[in-house]
């Protein structure tokens, strides 16, 4: 599995968002994005899973041009877990996983046996099935993610985007998250994640892009390409970059305060 961007443009009106972003990304890896907030990171996000309309260039899907499948035919292809996710309703664990077997599901159709069986799997490939009869809205915000994870891998896609899924969690469960998610690109998923955390790039992405102001500023492995001078011109801060030992870095800022980040693997 495939997906291939080529030349996308993007504009909320006259505001230009994304001005000719292209890239390519294949199964097996994390493609972990970076930049400020406004960038073009969620826009981009939102164009290849055909939630915005109006968007120039090219988006293929293992050589299938997005635009000419319908909402079904890409939700087969392509998973989403948002940023936040809340829910009105006191769904169980298992429930909030099923949700993701109805994408292959007849509009009337309702999850049977062998939707159980994909959505119990599903728990497994994340390690929670212990979890599968708790309220989802009683579990914490690392095993919501982790559910959220779960359901993606439910829908039964080779690609699952992810915006940001670390954001509202704390160092532990975002370490517990992110090695999920590799293994999960190791068994064979691409997934493409954005991220405001460096360190997450370094420690287990296989391919780093960056955006910046609509364009990519630079895509490669991030010991080769994040510099110092490159991570300033994204947050806009002065950062010192040391590498201490292999994937185990620090991160100095001019006040001297210094933030050690160990080997979490």
């Amino acid at each position: 599995m495939t997906l291939q961007v080529n030349d996308l443009y993007f504009s909320y009106k006259s505001n230009e968002v994304l001005n000719g972003i292209s890239f390519q990304a294949t199964e097996g890896s994390l493609l972990c994005v970076l930049g400020r907030n406004g960038a073009g990171k969620s826009t981009l996000f939102r164009c290849v899973l055909g939630l915005l309309k109006g968007w120039r260039g090219q988006i293929l899907i293992d050589g299938v041009d997005a635009s000419e499948l319908s909402p079904v035919q890409l939700a087969g292809k392509i998973s989403y877990i948002p940023q936040n996710h809340s829910t009105a309703f006191s769904y169980s664990v298992l429930d909030m996983v099923l949700m993701g077997t109805t994408a292959r599901l007849n509009r009337f159709e309702n999850p049977g046996k062998q939707e159980r069986k994909l959505a119990e799997a599903s728990l497994d490939l994340v390690n929670i099935r212990h979890l599968r009869d708790r309220n989802f809205q009683g579990i914490s915000g690392g095993e919501q993610q982790l559910v959220l994870i779960a359901r993606a891998l439910a829908q039964q896609t080779r690609v699952i985007i992810m915006d940001e899924p670390c954001s509202n969690l704390d160092y532990g469960n975002q370490i517990k998250v992110m090695k999920a998610v590799k293994d999960l690109a190791k068994q064979g998923y691409l997934i493409i994640q954005s991220t405001h955390n460096p360190e997450h790039v370094f420690l287990f992405a296989d391919e780093v892009m960056v955006i910046l102001d609509g364009i990519i500023g630079a895509m490669g492995r991030a010991d080769e390409i994040l510099s110092e001078e490159l991570l300033r011109e994204i947050y806009g801060i002065h950062v010192n970059l040391h590498e201490i030992k292999e994937r185990r870095l620090k991160f100095c800022i001019p006040d001297q305060r210094e933030v050690s980040y160990v080997e979490a693997l």
